[in-house]
């Protein structure tokens, strides 16, 4: 009973004891020094307690059951005692570390806080002793400002300027406005940008400043545009006064100069190429047309003979600088080629004229150079165009007389065949006749065509349908070893043309591209909107600017060199076999196109193929309806009266034969005179008059206006081997009349005159 009775007491006074020492280290865990060290000392007294009166007073502790019982009460409140102060421990101890951290944590942002409050402080301070005025600006409107604001445009206090529109600190909306461009622009690059302008302050006054405004980035929280002015009237005024200084002295400098300054700036404003060559031929001065127009700056060229002399033009031109420096007359008018720095070759007139120094002799050489390439090319073209108009004129007198005799000779092959046997060698013989005739007659329609003399049947229809219809005509053409591709653009608008002169074009253009890709090829077709502005019509001074509609006919064939492209158009030119071809072919389409007032230009090259481009004037009008026509081979007849008039006698006597043959009654006149007569006399009805264009004592047209003020019921059906103005416009037959070509046949006749007369 004593040994657990000691065992208990003593266990006991050690796990008080052992609490109380817990307690003291729980003191520096938790910083409640006072609480744990009165925990601390009540174990240790209630420790030494029990000590002393079990130890030292045992007398007062008798050893029985109770006794034990209450010793081992108290070992067990000791035991939870220490248990839960060791337990409780690591608590502490956690929140020690978390009260530490959060004691660091504000000891750090009370820093941070004192330091941007300095910074604040420091950034406030400069902000307010700035000369510079700062202004934060949103919407157009000031938010704040600093001091240097205020005072600059006279503010009297912050509140005063702020929400003021930033439009009223300028001088002028016109001044604003280029600020606030300049602002848009820096906004796209997303840069800052720095410029000077006028401003205006509250008194009214203006001073000059230089801006610096940028946007604030999108990560600091604010929106808007920090702006920087400073006052730079001062140094403005300065410059002004310096500038007005110097104007002064600078006049004075250049009175002082003398004539030499007075040539060099004449030379600097000319719009002509200006060099200055020492003896040597070594260049000394260039002004800046000469830079613009060969591409050399002084700097490259300064004491350096210029490279841009060509090898064909070099004999001519040192033979002319020798004469120069050796006669000293001037030269001038002298036409030659001379190289640009990129490689170009310009037409040049040059100027030369021998120069001496203050003691009069010979120092160098001044030279003018006067772009006339444009030129050039203008009178190239006018040459080009007026040789063209004579040899048109010359086709077109040549057509018509012509034309007359073919008349004859199909018209009465017509007739020799009408009375003739069907069968037998003289039809062979007629017909080979009338081939031979019509061979002819196409000639000269092609003639008339390039000399624009022939009438045009126009009517308003799309070009993409023309050449749609020829498509399998156009393959059959050009034959099975060439591929043929049309690109027709469905946008593509009206034409007013004669649709058998464009399909004329077209197929003239194929053949020629045939006849380029003898082995195979691929020929294209191509039809889109076009407008021809002034700058295009300035290097073609021919076409007039406007909207057009462009087909383009393309070969990858053997292409032409640039001597054959200057002379495709001319009549009979032909680079084909002898034999092959009349040569008309190209300038039937050349007079075809001239006579549309429409335009043709051609690109080639050799052995790169050739494109030739048509450009005819697009039209807003609605496409006419379709024509109707006669059938093949029919010879409608007729019982009128008919007068025909017509001052060549083979024409007039087979006119009046083929009509009398058709049924109808004929008068007959050679010139205009007897006509009237005619129509005086004459008692019974005259329905039709059928007269020349061109007549002795007055026109067709003028005959018929004076035989209709007596019968107003009288229709004409005019004749011509070629037209003139009378009846037609530019290749137009005048509205309402009505027009037949020579030659023709007596098909062609009697379809004509009955058309005419059935008219209502």
């Amino acid at each position: 009973m004593q040994e657990a009775l000691d065992v208990v007491v003593g266990s006991a006074v050690f796990l008080q004891a052992g609490a109380a020492l817990l307690s003291l280290r729980l003191i520096r865990v938790t910083g409640k020094q006072m609480a744990w060290l009165l925990i601390s000392t009540a174990l240790i007294l209630m420790a030494g307690r029990r000590l002393i009166s079990f130890y030292w007073f045992p007398a007062e502790r008798p050893l029985d059951m109770a006794n034990l019982s209450n010793e081992l009460i108290a070992f067990a409140v000791s035991l939870l005692m220490f248990l839960g102060i060791l337990a409780i421990r690591p608590l502490f101890e956690s929140i020690r570390d978390s009260r530490e951290r959060l004691q660091q944590e504000v000891r750090e942002r009370e820093l941070a806080e004192g330091a941007l409050r300095k910074s604040e402080q420091m950034l406030r301070t400069i902000l307010s002793a700035s000369p510079t005025a700062i202004t934060h600006v949103q919407g157009g409107i000031v938010r704040w400002t600093n001091p240097a604001m205020l005072r600059m445009f006279g503010y009297r206090s912050e509140a005063e300027c702020l929400g003021q529109r930033t439009r009223d600190f300028y001088s002028s909306q016109e001044e604003y406005k280029r600020v606030l461009a300049l602002f848009k622009t820096s906004v796209t690059s997303g840069t800052p940008f720095e410029t000077q302008a006028r401003f205006r302050r509250q008194d009214g006054s203006f001073f000059h400043g230089v801006l610096l405004v940028g946007l604030l980035p999108k990560n600091s929280g604010n929106k808007g545009l920090i702006s920087a002015i400073m006052d730079v009237s001062e140094r403005v005024r300065a410059q002004e006064e310096l500038w007005v200084s110097e104007q002064k002295y600078r006049n004075l400098y250049e009175e002082s100069k003398g004539q030499r300054e007075l040539y060099r700036s004449l030379l600097d404003s000319s719009p002509d190429a200006v060099v200055i060559y020492d003896m040597e031929g070594r260049a000394q001065y260039v002004n800046d047309s000469f830079t613009r127009l060969f591409g050399w700056n002084l700097n490259e060229i300064a004491g350096e003979r210029i490279p841009f002399v060509p090898d064909s033009e070099r004999e001519v031109s040192l033979a002319t600088i020798q004469r120069l420096i050796q006669d000293g007359i001037p030269r001038s008018g002298f036409e030659t080629k001379r190289y640009t720095k990129d490689g170009r070759v310009l037409e040049v007139s040059v100027s030369a004229s021998r120069y001496h120094d203050h003691a009069g002799a010979p120092a160098g050489m001044l030279v003018v150079l006067s772009d006339i390439t444009q030129r050039k090319l203008l009178e190239e073209q006018l040459r080009q165009s007026a040789k063209m108009e004579a040899i048109g004129q010359l086709a077109g007198g040549l057509a018509h007389d012509f034309n007359n005799i073919l008349t004859a000779v199909i018209g009465y092959a017509n007739l020799l065949s009408n009375d003739l046997p069907q069968e037998g060698p003289c039809q062979e013989r007629l017909l080979q006749i009338t081939r031979a005739s019509e061979k002819a007659a196409g000639l000269t329609r092609q003639l008339l065509a390039f000399s624009r003399k022939q009438v045009l049947d126009v009517r308003v229809t799309s070009l993409n349908g023309i050449i749609g219809d020829m498509e399998k005509l156009l393959k059959r053409l050009i034959g099975e070893h060439i591929e043929l591709e049309t690109v027709l653009d469905t946008a593509a608008g009206m034409v007013q043309v004669d649709p058998v002169q464009i399909q004329q074009i077209v197929m003239n253009l194929a053949v020629n591209a045939r006849d380029a890709m003898p082995d195979r090829g691929k020929l294209t077709i191509e039809t889109s909107n076009a407008f021809l502005d002034d700058a295009y019509c300035r290097i073609h001074p021919e076409v007039r600017p406007g909207p057009y509609v462009m087909f383009a006919v393309s070969d990858d064939g053997q292409g032409m060199d640039s001597r054959t492209l200057t002379r495709i158009f001319e009549p009979f030119f032909t680079t084909k076999e002898k034999g092959v071809g009349t040569g008309l072919g190209l300038a039937t389409v050349y007079g075809i196109v001239k006579q549309h007032q429409g335009h043709i230009s051609v690109y080639s090259e050799l052995g790169r193929g050739t494109t030739f481009k048509v450009y005819l004037p697009r039209t807003e009008a609605l496409k006419d309806a379709p024509v109707q026509t006669w059938k093949p081979g029919s010879r409608p007849r007729g019982n009128e009266t008919v007068l025909v008039v017509e001052d060549e006698e083979i024409v007039r006597k087979l006119a009046c034969e083929a009509l009398e043959i058709l049924g109808y009654r004929t008068l007959s006149a050679p010139d205009p005179g007897v006509a009237i007569e005619i129509c005086n006399t004459h008692q019974g009805p005259i329905d039709l008059l059928l007269t020349d264009v061109v007549l002795p004592q007055m026109d067709g047209r003028r005959l018929f206006d004076a035989l209709s003020s007596q019968r107003p019921d009288l229709k004409v059906l005019y004749v011509s081997g070629y037209t003139e103005n009378f009846i037609v416009h530019h290749g137009v037959l005048d509205k309402g009349l009505h027009f037949m070509q020579k030659p023709f046949n007596l098909n062609d006749l009697a379809r004509k005159v009955r058309e005419i007369l059935d008219a209502h």
